[in-house]
C-alpha cells in the first residue's frame, strides 16, 4: 500500500481541465490524486466507487469556481453537493468521536487522581479496570485520528465560498506560494501519520 498522501479532487464538469493540471501537479509532488475521469475504468459502479475513494482519502480538495459554486448553491441534487456531504459528514462525526474520546481520557485521568488521593495504596484491581478503560480510550481515539479527512477549498478562478464551506482556508491555485506551503502542510501532516504507525499506532 502508497504512503502518498491520498487527495480525492471534486469538481464540476465544466473544469475538467483545470482540475485536470492540479491532479498531475498533485502526482508529480508525491500525492496519489484521485480524479474520476483519471482513476474509474470502464464498467466499474462508479458513485460506489468515488464514495470509497473519498472515505478513503487523507484531504478532500474541493475546486472552486463560478461554475462549482452555483452548483452547490442550487437546491437540485448533484453528484458534486453530494460528494461535498458526504465528505463534511465524515469530517463532522469524527470531530464529534475524537471530542469525545478526549473527554473520557479526561475523566479516567481524573478518576485515577481521586483513586490516589482516597488512598496511598490504590487496589490493584482498580488500578487495572482503569488501566484498561485508558489504553481503549487512548486506542479509540487514534483510529478515529487515522479516519479524520482535511477539507480544502482551492479557487480555480475567483468566487465567493460556498456557505457550507466558509469555515475553511481556501488557496487560490495561481498563488503559488500559498499552494506551496498549502502542499508542504499536507505532507507535513501525511508523515505525522506513517511516523506513528510505524510505532504501531493509527493516528
Amino acid at each position: 500500500m502508497s504512503d502518498k498522501p491520498k487527495v480525492f479532487l471534486s469538481y464540476a464538469r465544466e473544469d475538467s481541465e483545470p482540475v485536470r493540471k492540479i491532479f498531475r501537479y498533485l502526482s508529480d509532488q508525491g500525492f496519489r490524486p484521485w480524479m474520476d475521469t483519471e482513476r474509474l475504468p470502464g464498467g466499474v459502479a462508479w458513485w460506489k466507487d468515488i464514495q470509497h475513494a473519498i472515505k478513503q482519502s487523507d484531504f478532500f480538495v474541493i475546486c472552486l469556481s463560478p461554475r462549482s459554486v452555483a452548483k452547490l448553491a442550487t437546491r437540485k441534487r448533484n453528484f458534486l453537493k453530494q460528494e461535498v456531504e458526504i465528505a463534511l459528514k465524515i469530517q463532522n462525526a469524527t470531530n464529534l468521536e475524537i471530542e469525545k474520546q478526549e473527554d473520557r481520557i479526561g475523566e479516567i485521568t481524573n478518576e485515577l487522581a481521586e483513586l490516589a488521593r482516597q488512598s496511598s495504596k490504590p487496589s490493584k484491581a482498580s488500578l487495572k479496570t482503569k488501566n484498561k478503560e485508558f489504553q481503549k480510550a487512548i486506542r479509540r481515539l487514534a483510529e478515529k485520528k487515522g479516519e479524520a479527512i482535511f477539507v480544502i477549498p482551492i479557487r480555480l478562478a475567483d468566487c465567493e465560498l460556498p456557505k457550507e464551506l466558509k469555515m475553511y482556508q481556501a488557496v487560490d491555485c495561481s498563488d503559488l506560494v500559498a499552494m506551496r506551503n498549502c502542499l508542504k502542510a499536507m505532507l507535513k501532516e501525511k508523515k505525522k501519520r506513517n511516523k506513528l504507525k510505524a510505532k504501531g499506532i493509527k493516528y
